[in-house]
């Protein structure tokens, strides 16, 4: 099972997170930089449509310009 299945499956956990007013919810990712955080933060996107948030589309840009989703990668 790859971190992208376990996010699409958890979808309703991170709906409640964001919901939370108070809880602030941070993402980090690390690995690869071939394609796997591109292929995350497109997983992020689909468990927020999925769980029925409205925004889903602008919420990890919103959280990366809010330092609330970080990336460290390598080669």
């Amino acid at each position: 099972m790859y971190v992208q299945d376990r996010i699409i499956s958890e979808a309703s956990m991170f709906k409640a997170m964001l919901e939370n007013e108070s809880m602030k919810t941070y993402i980090f990712v690390a690995g690869n930089a071939k394609q796997m955080p591109q292929d995350v933060e497109k997983s992020f996107t689909e468990a927020f449509k999925i769980a029925g948030l409205e925004d889903a589309d602008s919420i990890v840009p919103t959280m990366k310009k809010l330092g609330l989703y970080q990336t460290e990668v390598w080669s």
